[in-house]
This record gives structure tokens, sequence and C-alpha cells, in this order.
């Protein structure tokens, strides 16, 4: 995905210079020790990462690396840890889904102990390493560092390797609707796109000026342009105008970035309204325990 046109069919190379075991210090040593040398387990034995933050497996790209292990075998062992008398996949289920397509019955691994904590971590150093993540996944992922392990937004950008800036900025895109956000996980549009909407407060006008991009296939640029035309005070189109003052909108930043979830504000200064979004049961819960606690 590119910034540069809905479609992003190329995505954007990230700034992780980082190798996965140096982003992860507590395994490389021992990864080096033993990738030479993998244990071997069945492919019926490995369960998928209940912490993947990829939903979206290209087919066709999934079947070129079939056929590739099918010639080659897998060159690089699946992290995985014990879980009963079954393994949990780390790192790797693409792999594994490609082996299985292959017919593979057995696959190199790498056994670690890890908690839920680094499993996640790791997870998402992988995904996006390989550019494999839409915005939106690991705008979730991150989240859920935030979220379900009180990380802070600096401890969660340490973890991945990214600035805070730029965690805040994915995690803000949870602020978009969902129609918006189904747009950045099938990649008619691209996190540009995203950010640009999020300038428009009122739900109704978001939505429209996002059906216009889509429809006229606007490059971020242009879309950059049509918001600022949308808030001009000359905009015909512009319904339900708000004026949130500059010290509320930093004050609801602070307190996103304590509840780990992209809060909402509307309105003016004397009436509107926040809200605060959440994705399970889970998150409901530990927001409403943070609230209590503030």
């Amino acid at each position: 995905m590119t910034d540069s046109s809905p479609s992003g069919k190329n995505r954007k190379k990230t700034g992780l210079g980082r190798g996965l075991s140096s982003l992860i210090p507590d395994i490389e040593a021992a990864d080096r020790e033993v990738s030479h040398n993998p244990e071997t387990l069945s492919i019926h034995s490995l369960t998928p990462n209940p912490f993947q933050p990829r939903h979206n497996f290209d087919a066709d790209a999934l079947q070129e690396l079939a056929d590739s292990i099918g010639r080659e075998g897998i060159l690089q062992p699946v992290l995985v840890r014990r879980s009963g008398q079954d393994y949990q996949i780390v790192a790797g289920e693409r792999r594994v889904r490609a082996a299985k397509m292959a017919g593979l019955s057995s696959v190199p691994v790498i056994i670690r102990d890890l908690d839920d904590l680094r499993m996640l971590q790791i997870s998402i150093v992988e995904n996006i390493q390989r550019n494999d993540l839409s915005p939106m996944e690991e705008a979730r992922a991150y989240q859920r560092l935030v979220q379900e392990f009180s990380m802070t937004q600096e401890a969660v950008a340490s973890s991945v390797g990214k600035s805070r800036s730029s965690i805040t900025n994915f995690i803000r895109l949870l602020q978009l609707p969902a129609m918006v956000q189904d747009a950045m996980d099938t990649g008619k549009i691209s996190m540009g796109h995203g950010r640009a909407l999020l300038a428009l407060e009122d739900e109704d006008l978001l939505l429209q000026t996002f059906r216009e991009v889509v429809e006229k296939t606007l490059s971020v640029r242009e879309c950059e342009a049509l918001v600022k035309k949308r808030l001009s005070p000359g905009d015909k189109t512009t319904t339900s105008p708000s004026h949130v003052p500059e010290e509320y909108q930093i004050r609801a930043e602070r307190l996103s970035s304590s509840l780990g979830t992209a809060i909402r504000i509307r309105g003016t200064r004397n009436a509107g309204k926040m809200e605060i979004p959440y994705t399970s049961p889970e998150e409901f819960d530990a927001i409403v325990k943070k609230l209590e606690n503030l």
C-alpha cells in the first residue's frame, strides 16, 4: 500500500531496520544456538497464534510460498511455544499454512518458553518487518499491547522499534468509522487517507467524503485537499460544524493514552460529547476499571 492512491497494492516499506532477535533480545542468543539444528514437529501438533494480529492472508502469495516450500522445504524454522500437549505458533503461521498446502507432515521449529506479552510483541514485529499487516491490523495490535498488557505508548514504541508518535498515529485510526477501517483492511485506501479523514469530526461528513475518495480513487494529497475544502467555512457540504477547543483536544489525547483507546471528541466549549470505542467485552471491562481508578 502506498500513500499515493486508495488501492495501495504495494505497501510502503517501514522504517524498521533491526531484526526480530535484536528487538526481542532474550531469544537472540538461544536462536543462534539452535537455528542450524532445529527440532521437528508434526504439523498437526501446531495450533494458531491466539495473538496473531494478521487476519488477511493473500491467497496468491500463499500459493506461491506453498510452491516454493514444495520445492525447497521450509528454510526458516517456525518459532513455537508449548501449550498443553500441542504447540502454539509464535512466528511463522504463514509458513505453516503454506506447508499444509504443500502436503508437508512435519516442520522445523524452535521451541521457546514465552509469556503472552512476549508472544504478542514477537507476532507484531514479525509482521511489520514483512509489511504483512494492514494499517488497522497494526493499530489493533498496538492497542492490545496498551489495553491488555497495561503498556504505555512509549513502551510499545520501544518494544517494536518505532517512534511514540507513530504508535499514536496508528491508534488514532481506531477513531474512524467501521466502514473506513474496513477499507484500510482491504487496501481500498491507505493510512494516509485515513489520517486525512480524521480531521472531519462530523461522522456523516466524514463518510460522505470517504465515499467520494473511493469512487474517484483520489490520492492522499487529493484527499487532503478535499478534506480542507470540507472544513472551509464556505463549503456547503459541511454539516454540524464542530469547534472543539484545543485544550479539550489535548486532554482527550492524554486520556486516550491512559485508557489505551482512541477517544473521539466533538462539540464546542459549552457542549459536546466524547466517544470511547471498544472492540470486545474484555476491552470494555478493562476501560471501565481504568476509568474507576482515575
